[in-house]
């Protein structure tokens, strides 16, 4: 949900009910390296017909992953493309690289450190993003993660591509997850 200003200054709320089907595939190659494919809003739908219009861009993600020792190394390369929005649609061409390493200290215990390179970044309505990220031009994270017997807690902190475009400088930001194992 969004807000924007009304007319009268009073905030509207925008609200979209829409649905996506994605499908995510992981296959191990061997014990210590693994390929995965991921694609998100294959097709999408509105249970409401005032939604109909609306599209989210489709999105592919293409992994490896390979552990040494103590170490994993991951690599993946995700492209989003197509239409998105409302009525008055949009088109995006997105290509991200992205490199990360995990260092497990113990077995509890994980340290990651990832880089993101945008390799593209167009929409029909802005053009090239590109040009103007802020240096470096990419963006980096560090995190840590403790993997218990039921539970998973990652902490992280990352370089915000979208929050550094529109601030035009770089921008900080941070997650923190918490995963019951069923």
């Amino acid at each position: 949900m969004c807000r924007t200003g009304g007319s009268d200054g009073a905030d509207e709320k925008i609200a979209v009910e829409y649905n996506s089907v994605d499908l995510g595939m992981l296959y191990r190659l061997s014990s210590t390296a693994r390929i995965g494919l991921m694609l998100k809003n294959i097709f999408g739908f509105a249970l409401k017909r005032k939604y109909d219009s609306f599209a989210l861009p489709k999105c592919a993600t293409l992994g490896v992953s390979i552990k040494k020792k103590k170490m994993t190394f991951s690599f993946d390369s995700e492209f989003i493309f197509g239409s998105f929005g409302g009525v008055g649609k949009k088109t995006a061409e997105i290509w991200f690289l992205r490199a990360g390493l995990e260092n497990e200290i113990s077995r509890l215990f994980r340290l990651r450190g990832g880089l993101v390179y945008p390799a593209i970044v167009r929409t029909s309505s802005l053009g090239n993003l590109k040009a103007d990220i802020p240096w470096p031009k990419f963006s980096g994270s560090i995190g840590i993660g403790l993997e218990l017997k039921r539970f998973n807690i990652d902490l992280a902190l990352y370089g915000d591509p979208a929050k550094s475009y529109v601030e035009r400088e770089p921008v900080l930001g941070a997650t923190a997850t918490l995963t019951y194992k069923f």
